[in-house]
């Protein structure tokens, strides 16, 4: 799969096949189009999308995004999800992405890797550290330096 470059680390360019695209609908090389789709809000459908690629049930992945079941509801009812949801939609889609690269495709050993305590991550689990934008980039920090052999 070709790769592009990207804050120093291999990014798979995102294809129809990319978590990204197919949570999203837009690639995540087509970034203005992704800025566009985040801002009027994702559809609903992302939601769930996301949460049948991370494998998770719907309580843990109210838990990932950071939305109570209530708001859920409301999110399905409108069929759109708010700016700040449909970030994190997309972090948690490109850090899959980037970890099936890592794992040369292999989805058990990326969510296996991504659900484990990391000693670069202070014992903290990827997945867990990405809730917030800056753990999430020091994930794609370390998933970069474990790509090129940097002991971490």
């Amino acid at each position: 799969m070709p790769l592009n470059k990207f804050s120093g680390i291999d990014l798979m360019v995102q294809t129809e096949k990319s978590i990204v695209a197919m949570t999203t609908g837009v690639p995540f090389s087509d970034t203005s189009a992704l800025i566009d789709r985040i801002q009027k809000g994702l559809p609903y459908s992302s939601f769930e999308r996301l949460g049948k690629h991370y494998e998770v049930s719907r309580k843990g992945l109210l838990s990932m995004i950071g939305i109570s079941a209530s708001t859920a509801g409301r999110r399905q009812t409108k069929q759109k999800m708010s700016i700040h949801e449909g970030e994190k939609i997309v972090r948690y889609a490109r850090l899959l992405d980037l970890t099936l690269g890592l794992m040369d495709g292999n989805k058990e050993s990326a969510l296996r890797w991504l659900a484990s305590p990391a000693r670069a991550l202070g014992g903290k689990t990827p997945i867990s550290y990405a809730s917030i934008e800056l753990g999430a980039q020091q994930v794609e920090n370390l998933i970069g330096r474990i790509e090129h052999g940097v002991i971490s």
